[in-house]
């Protein structure tokens, strides 16, 4: 159920991060989190989106960003956030995240 949630919250959070930071573009999102280049994310990658989601949530205080940002911090097994859509996201257990898995997914 956490996983779900987590998982819809990402899904919110990928479009409106796609639409406002990369103009649309799912590819340049991704590559926007791809910071060595390889073609895959693996975790410490994906905890760039911290800063994506903390801009998100300081634009509406008290908004929905706000309440999912703190039940995820607060509630996660994980480690926050960025793990619990990590986990979310590497449906083959490889440790990273393909081009293929994220867009399946978000």
């Amino acid at each position: 159920m956490f996983g779900a949630c987590c998982l819809v919250f990402g899904c919110f959070f990928y479009s409106e991060s796609r639409d406002q930071v990369h103009g649309g573009d799912k590819t340049k999102f991704f590559e926007h989190l791809d910071g060595d280049g390889d073609k895959a994310i693996n975790i410490d990658e994906l905890s760039a989106v911290q800063g994506h989601i903390n801009a998100l949530k300081d634009k509406t205080p008290g908004g929905v960003w706000e309440m999912m940002h703190n039940l995820l911090e607060t509630k996660s097994k994980k480690g926050g956030f960025h793990a619990e859509l990590f986990d979310q996201l590497d449906a083959d257990g490889d440790g990273t995240v393909s081009h293929e898995e994220f867009h399946n997914e978000l």
